[in-house]
């Protein structure tokens, strides 16, 4: 997702030096989210879905128990919101 961002904007100036500048961080760090060897904190993918315009969610990162999570948390506060959650 993140090469493939990166490889569109090529022509306008994207790579990966030039996004480890902007966030200020390294570019072996930003390899390192390219390859999945490591992932961004938090804040770097705040920046990295508000930058990529949503292309990248932050969600896209998780980890699969994460998403899991996630998807439960939703789907309890939604029953919650409905009035048929536990208390």
């Amino acid at each position: 997702m993140l090469k493939d961002w990166l490889v569109a904007g090529k022509k306008h100036g994207r790579s990966q030096q030039w996004l480890a500048r902007l966030l200020g961080t390294s570019q072996p760090t930003v390899f390192r989210w390219i390859t999945g060897e490591n992932r961004p904190d938090v804040h770097f993918r705040f920046a990295l879905q508000y930058l990529t315009k949503g292309k990248i969610k932050m969600a896209d990162w998780f980890y699969e128990e994460e998403r899991k999570l996630a998807f439960w948390f939703r789907s309890e506060k939604n029953r919650k919101a409905a009035g048929g959650g536990c208390a």
